[in-house]
């Protein structure tokens, strides 16, 4: 009888074992709730962090120190197997963690309260509250993206300036300057010649892996703190974050970005250079803004 229950023990793991994998299949998608982000679920991989093109670089005091830090520097890093938002998270998945009471501030509505559209105006901690709230109804580690694993994610294999090639297309994203002729799209001033709002989620196609969004849109949080070098960002994928307060210069020019986290991808309203896919802008937690949001990662090992 024992040899009979052992075989049958065996026999269902090994069944569960197979339904997990083929849950987990890089390429497929999931959702831990109705309320929850659909999570597209990525591959392991080694990929070229950081720019691999050159690009122009504003002239201003920001745009100069921008430039020491980024400009043409590169690293192989390797992203275990993971999962991460298939759009941004939404003006609607927000409300209901809002709703829910693990998250007590509310996202802009410059824009209304289309449940489709992205959160915007969210801080660094607005993001983290919201993550908190996911671990605690599905009992999954949610959190945000590393600044590797979100370029990992929107480079999708690719090795140019954006997933589709060094060219910006019309149709692919939405950005100032992004169309040759935007007259009569929706959201479109003719007079500033900007975009004045963002797209629902999804609206332009999807990247190599399954991601929409990931330039243009709005711009995303991810975990990191400001780095110094290239270099300083872990092989293995993690976050770059010596102390969870992100204090990490003394003095001198730089001592003005203690305290700061990276922001990853274009927004609606940016210029075209901000759409390479390995642009990286930073900011104070507190930033808030209608055109910043961010997405999710769920840890899937």
């Amino acid at each position: 009888m024992r040899a009979i229950i052992s075989f049958l023990c065996v026999v269902a793991a090994t069944t569960l074992f197979a339904q997990a994998g083929e849950k987990y299949a890089p390429g497929t998608s999931f959702k831990d709730c109705e309320k929850c982000p659909e999570m597209m679920v990525l591959p392991a991989g080694e990929f070229t962090y950081g720019r691999e093109r050159a690009r122009d670089f504003t002239d201003d005091e920001y745009g100069q120190i921008e430039r020491q830090l980024y400009a043409m520097t590169t690293k192989k890093v390797s992203i275990a197997a993971f999962a991460i938002g298939r759009y941004e998270v939404t003006y609607g998945e927000y409300m209901h963690c809002v709703a829910a009471g693990g998250c007590n501030e509310n996202p802009m509505e410059d824009f209304g309260a289309d449940p489709r559209l992205p959160a915007v105006g969210i801080t660094w901690p607005m993001a983290q509250n919201y993550v908190r709230w996911l671990n605690e109804k599905t009992g999954r580690v949610y959190r945000l993206p590393s600044s590797s694993e979100w370029e990992y994610a929107a480079k999708a294999g690719t090795h140019t300036s954006y997933w589709w090639g060094d060219k910006m297309e019309d149709g692919r994203v939405l950005c100032r300057g992004c169309f040759q002729n935007p007259q009569g799209m929706p959201g479109y001033n003719t007079t500033t010649g900007r975009f004045e709002r963002p797209y629902h989620v999804g609206f332009f196609p999807s990247n190599p892996f399954g991601l929409h969004d990931m330039l243009g849109g709005v711009m995303e949080w991810v975990q990191d703190c400001v780095v110094t070098s290239v270099q300083n960002i872990p092989s293995g994928g993690s976050p770059y974050e010596p102390n969870k307060e992100c204090v990490l210069f003394r003095d001198g020019r730089y001592a003005q970005f203690n305290g700061m986290r990276m922001i990853r991808g274009g927004d609606f309203d940016a210029q075209l250079s901000f759409m390479v896919v390995s642009d990286i802008k930073i900011n104070a937690t507190d930033f808030r803004k209608n055109f910043l949001g961010f997405r999710v990662v769920a840890e899937i090992q």
